[in-house]
């Protein structure tokens, strides 16, 4: 399934959970920041299935909001070439 998605680049939608607990039916979301604009999941999907270049590679391990283990992942795809 992950390999579809990543294909496909449609991920829906991605969260960063600000404050634990619940939210109910009918609760409203509001987008507070986009920290990254020029990286969609689209964007990284690529990346990752190993089809971006080295100065884009290169640009992920600068993103402070993206995963350490997918960060630490383009520092290895680096190192390897």
């Amino acid at each position: 399934m992950i390999k579809a998605l990543v294909r496909s680049g449609l991920s829906g939608w991605y969260l960063h959970v600000l404050t634990p607990g619940q939210v109910e039916a009918g609760a409203s979301g509001a987008l507070l920041e986009r920290p990254n604009p020029a990286w969609s999941i689209k964007r990284l999907n690529r990346l990752f299935g190993r089809r971006g270049t080295r100065e884009e590679v290169a640009d992920l391990t600068a993103l402070k909001r993206l995963a350490d283990d997918l960060r630490n992942s383009a520092r290895s795809a680096l190192e390897a070439e």
